[in-house]
Formats: C-alpha cells, sequence, structure tokens
C-alpha cells in the first residue's frame, strides 16, 4: 500500500516534469571571415587597365512590361474548390478586388478549324486564357497545397495565402491586381511558410520601381522560380540594397545582381551580400550615370579577391547549418522521449491508483467480515437466552418449603 502510494506520488512529480519543454543546445554562428573591400579607385584602375570581361544580357523585359498569359489546354476548375468554409470569406474578397465579370477565374477559348469549317470533326479547342482559379491551383500544387484527387490539403494554409495576396494587392488599381496577383504566384516555391515569405518581400519591393510596369519584378519572379533554393536570401538582398541607388537605375541594378548571381555568386548569395553591404556606402561618391558599370566591376573584383573568404563563409554556412539541424533532431529526439515517458506514467499511476484500490476495497471487505463477527459475537449470549430450553426451565418455580 506505501509502495504504491510513493509511485502515484513520483508519477506526478514526473508527469510535471514531462510537461516542460526540453533544454535546446544553442548553436552560435562563428563570424564571418573580414572580405577584401575593392575601393572606387580599384574599379577605375581596373578600367584604364583593361576591359571588363564579358557578362551575361539583362534578363528579356516582357512585353510592355506586363506579365505574359499563360497558353495550356487544362481542365476547367470549378470555383467549388475554394468554397471550404474556411477559404470562402478570403476568395470572396479577392473577387471583389479583381471581379469575375472582367478577368476570368475558369478557362476561356475558342475552337480552331485548321483545315476549313467543313472539316469541322478535326476541330481545336485554343485557350485564350488558362482562368484565375487555375494559376491559383497551379501554384499550390508546387507546394503540395493542393491535389488534383483529393483538393485543398490544408484549408489554414490556404487561407493564409489568399489573405496574404488580398493585403499585397488591395492598394494597387483594379486593372494592374489580376498582374500582380500573377506575380505573387510565380514565387510561390518550396513550402507554404516560403511562399508567404515571399509575398511579404514583394510587397515591400513594388514601391522601390516605378508603377508603370512590372517588368523587373516579373524577371525577379521568374529568377525565383528557377532558383528557389536562394530565392529568399537574394530577394531579402535585393530588397535591403535597392532601395538605397536612384529610382531610375534600380531595374538595371537588379539586373545586374542577378547577373551577377549567374557569373560568380551562384549558391553563395550570403557572400554577395555581404559586398553589396559594403559597395552601398561607395553609391554616392559615384557618377550615377556610371553607377551599374561600377557594379558589374565590383562584383567581378569582389569574387576575384575574396576566393579563400567566399569558401570560408560557404564552410561557415554549411557547419552552422548542420550543427542547427542536429541540435534540431536532437531537440525533437527529447521532446519525443518526454512523450513516451508521460505515457508510461500515465500508465504506471493509473496501475498505482488501481493498485490501491484493489488493497483498499480488500481491506475494506476484510474489516467488514472483522465487523461482523464481533456483532455475532455480542448477540450469542442474548440467543442463547432465548431457547426453548431456557424457556421451559424457567418456567418451572421450585415449591415452597
Amino acid at each position: 500500500m506505501t509502495i504504491a502510494i510513493l509511485m502515484v506520488i513520483a508519477g506526478v512529480i514526473v508527469f510535471i516534469w514531462t510537461l516542460f519543454s526540453p533544454s535546446r543546445k544553442k548553436v552560435e554562428k562563428v563570424p564571418y571571415p573580414k572580405i577584401s573591400v575593392v575601393e572606387v579607385s580599384d574599379i577605375e584602375a581596373y578600367i584604364k587597365e583593361s576591359e571588363m570581361p564579358v557578362q551575361g544580357s539583362a534578363p528579356v523585359e516582357s512585353p510592355a512590361g506586363q506579365v505574359p498569359q499563360k497558353k495550356d489546354d487544362r481542365k476547367s476548375v470549378s470555383n467549388e474548390v475554394f468554397r471550404v468554409a474556411s477559404l470562402r470569406f478570403y476568395y470572396d474578397s479577392l473577387q471583389k478586388l479583381i471581379p469575375p465579370d472582367k478577368y476570368p477565374y475558369e478557362p476561356q477559348g475558342h475552337w480552331h478549324y485548321p483545315y476549313g469549317s467543313d472539316y469541322f470533326w478535326m476541330k481545336q479547342w485554343i485557350v485564350d486564357d488558362s482562368g484565375i482559379n487555375d494559376h491559383i491551383l497551379s501554384a499550390w500544387k508546387r507546394i503540395n497545397l493542393y491535389d488534383t484527387e483529393t483538393g485543398i490539403t490544408s484549408p489554414q494554409d490556404a487561407a493564409s495565402l489568399l489573405l496574404s495576396y488580398f493585403q499585397v494587392i488591395q492598394p494597387f488599381d483594379e486593372s494592374k491586381r489580376k498582374d500582380v496577383l500573377y506575380l505573387l504566384l510565380e514565387t510561390t516555391t518550396l513550402n507554404v511558410d516560403s511562399s508567404r515569405e515571399m509575398v511579404g518581400a514583394f510587397s515591400r519591393l513594388f514601391p522601390l520601381f516605378r508603377t508603370s510596369t512590372f517588368a523587373p519584378l516579373y524577371n525577379l519572379s521568374q529568377f525565383i522560380a528557377r532558383n528557389p533554393n536562394d530565392a529568399r536570401n537574394f530577394v531579402n538582398m535585393a530588397d535591403s540594397c535597392l532601395r538605397h541607388f536612384p529610382i531610375q537605375y534600380r531595374e538595371e541594378a537588379l539586373y545586374a545582381m542577378m547577373n551577377g548571381y549567374y557569373n560568380y555568386f551562384s549558391e553563395a548569395v550570403k557572400f554577395q551580400f555581404k559586398l553589396m553591404e559594403s559597395f552601398i556606402p561607395m553609391i554616392p561618391s559615384i557618377d550615377t550615370t556610371r553607377l551599374i558599370k561600377y557594379l558589374e566591376i565590383y562584383y567581378y573584383l569582389g569574387n576575384k579577391n575574396n576566393v579563400n573568404q567566399r569558401e570560408a563563409i560557404a564552410r561557415i554556412d554549411q557547419n552552422y547549418e548542420e550543427e542547427s539541424n542536429l541540435a534540431r533532431e536532437i531537440f525533437s529526439r527529447k521532446k519525443e522521449q518526454r512523450r513516451e515517458l508521460r505515457v508510461k506514467v500515465i500508465y504506471g499511476v493509473g496501475s498505482a491508483i488501481g493498485l490501491i484500490l484493489v488493497i483498499t476495497t480488500i481491506l475494506l471487505l476484510f474489516s467488514i467480515q472483522q465487523y461482523l463477527k464481533k456483532i455475532d459475537t455480542n448477540l450469542a449470549p442474548m440467543s442463547n437466552k432465548n431457547t426453548p430450553e431456557d424457556k421451559a426451565q424457567e418456567a418451572v418455580v421450585p415449591p415452597d418449603e
């Protein structure tokens, strides 16, 4: 009995302990090595001494600065997909910003008769506009948020993305909202959290450019689609650095940053970011008409002069990532161990309580039995006096002498 009570007390203490989160190892990142700074004088000296190597061409601007419409013959996507309770409000709000009577949400097309109307059985259906619904669901399919068989896999995540789209496109004129939405959908990569972060970053980038064209941001969205693993760091760099350039040169600066990535900094965006942080203080001392050329030369010299630093930064990032993953794995394992221990404690305490109840019941029954025996013992003399023999003896009265 005492052991069972002690088990219950110990189990309760252990159970309370398992409710607290285990300690997590804090991973300290080793500071980056100091990079070799390229000065304006170094750039000017390089220009005098030699011609800069030929760089990649700037991204091609889409016609009239508009986002091209995708054409395909995918099946019509019904609005019913978005009629899940948690999505309906945000989807209806989106339709208020982009009215369905002006901008099709389902595929639009026409019949084409390549051999004339007489050969109507050889007609082909040409999709003119695949529709907003299809663009949204195609983007969500890339991050496993939509499945053609089961529909929306996580209505809560889908609702949060719709809300983020709504918040970004709302300030724009109605005529531009569809293009803005398509730009945001192009940035949907990797997972829901990454996509939501990209939408937030683009909301900060839109004011940095002239609103007459979305060409630079369209090209940036294409860059993100092609380089999803480096997208987050590159967009953060663009958001942080482009605002320091004169507005009329920001588009060219963005293209120079993209070309710099492809020529020198593929999978090394953090190193490119470090170089940009050193270049920004030099901007006021550079003639604005030569700013982009100086930036391109700066990339070339910065990469050339910092080969060892770049490799060191890459190793630091790799080690930090490995240690962080290991710390997360150990933390998750500790949490799982505590969860399993909590379950065992519950079973153990339950068993101890059950044992206490059994023992208590046995003792109670034994006590009742002893009590009943005691009552029988006390009642026995009284019962003996009331037997027929006793009554007959009491009836015989001895004669008086």
